[in-house]
């Protein structure tokens, strides 16, 4: 199952102009639960694959990930691929709903790794805003393990990790992923899902830094519905203390602007609902 996964990634993405993501989409038009529910299937059943159990969870979600963003401009669109009219595409709330319950789980692993591509396709999907509703159905479950990933790195723990050895370059594409782009990079390997360092904390520290703006960058887009905002500021009581020392200490400029654009949104919305 593991392999059939790798190789349905790889059509995924390797396809040109999106043709088999496109072809698995037009399944929907027969059922609304494909393509979506083989995938959702493998999760149910996580116990019974033991030691490829994390590698077949990664890869479903990732998939997920992918078919849903496209999903996105279907169902949003009024042409088909094809510049044909649209057909039918049924929105499909339970299985994005089921998608954002095995990233959140994913969130809570041991593997930085996995904790970076889970929160990364989290923000992607975020990036579409009919998404946000959904994912805001369960938002108290989700946004604690969010908030959780917000370690901040201060700049003095720059200067301790100064003379720490260089990630290999898998992480730094990892790094410089971007966040605009319509399919979620960097793709995940499993067969080699540890970049090789020579000392383990820099790799937690780099991982750690990306995790930390992917976090950011899923609260800021949902910042910008009052209601969430309201609910961020107020049932999150740490939050705006988190945000606060991430803006004064945080050694990426990236992260500061985000830190600061989500609590202008919560205390602009907050004022108002005042």
């Amino acid at each position: 199952l593991k392999y059939l996964l790798i190789l349905i990634l790889e059509l995924i993405q390797k396809i040109p102009n999106l043709q088999f993501l496109l072809n698995l989409l037009e399944l929907n038009k027969i059922d609304n639960n494909l393509p979506f529910d083989p995938f959702l299937k493998n999760l149910k059943n996580l116990s019974s694959f033991n030691n490829d159990k994390d590698s077949i969870q990664l890869l479903s979600v990732y998939s997920l990930s992918l078919i849903f963003l496209q999903y996105s401009t279907l169902i949003n669109g009024s042409t088909d691929f094809d510049g044909s009219s649209k057909k039918h595409y049924s929105f499909n709330h339970d299985s994005l709903l089921s998608l954002f319950d095995n990233l959140s789980s994913l969130i809570q692993s041991s593997n930085s790794n996995y904790r970076t591509i889970a929160v990364q396709c989290i923000s992607e999907l975020l990036s579409v805003k009919s998404y946000r509703s959904v994912f805001w159905t369960k938002g108290p479950f989700y946004i604690p393990s969010l908030i959780s990933l917000l370690t901040p790195y201060s700049k003095k723990k720059l200067a301790s990790s100064a003379q720490s050895p260089t990630l290999s370059s898998s992480t730094e594409t990892q790094s410089n992923a971007s966040s605009s782009s319509l399919v979620p990079s960097p793709v995940p390997s499993l067969s080699n899902s540890t970049p090789t360092v020579d000392t383990p904390s820099t790799l937690i520290f780099r991982n750690d830094l990306q995790i930390q703006y992917k976090a950011l960058l899923s609260l800021w887009l949902l910042s910008f519905n009052s209601s969430y905002a309201v609910d961020l500021a107020l049932s999150n009581k740490n939050l705006l203390k988190t945000l606060i020392t991430i803006s004064n200490d945080s050694i990426k400029e990236k992260i500061v602007r985000l830190s600061i654009a989500i609590l202008l949104n919560l205390i602009n919305t907050t004022n108002d609902t005042n």
